[in-house]
This record gives C-alpha cells, sequence and structure tokens, in this order.
C-alpha cells in the first residue's frame, strides 16, 4: 500500500484544495530517481516531463511514436514508455 500526505494549492475558483502526493522511486533498468509525485488513483497512465524521461534513460527511436493526450484544457503530445516505480 502506498500512503500519501495530502498538500494545500490556492486555485482561482475553488479556493483552497488537498491534493494527494506520494514519494515515489521511479525505475529504469539500473537508473532510479526519486520524486514527489501528485496521486490520480483513477488514471490510466502517468505523465513525466521530457527531461525527467531522459534523466532515466529513455530516448525517442527516429520515428517516434508522438500522440495527443488531451483532457478538459486541452492536449500534449506524450510518447508512451513503460517503466516500474516503487515507494
Amino acid at each position: 500500500m502506498i500512503e500519501f500526505s495530502f498538500e494545500e494549492f490556492l486555485t482561482e475558483n475553488l479556493g483552497i484544495v488537498l491534493k494527494p502526493f506520494a514519494l515515489v522511486i521511479l525505475i529504469n533498468g539500473e537508473k532510479l530517481q526519486e520524486v514527489k509525485m501528485l496521486i490520480d488513483s483513477g488514471a490510466d497512465v502517468t505523465l513525466i516531463p521530457k527531461s525527467r524521461g531522459k534523466d532515466l534513460g529513455l530516448k525517442l527511436s527516429k520515428q517516434p511514436e508522438i500522440k495527443y493526450l488531451g483532457g478538459i484544457a486541452g492536449g500534449v503530445p506524450v510518447v508512451y514508455r513503460t517503466i516500474n516505480f516503487k515507494n
């Protein structure tokens, strides 16, 4: 089980809201990174910045499979990769 704490964020429309964060270790082969991440227990995928992916040794292929992942606020370009994590 992963335990997490809640942090307060001031929003424009809702005032102060609590968001869950957990300290996790991202793992790609021999590369490890400990990071504090926002938890979305209903998410199908987890997004990490391109710079963090590079630090973990993830690479774009010569013909990357760039997709667009969208939500209420719009979309962002993504490349799907699989890595492990632990808490």
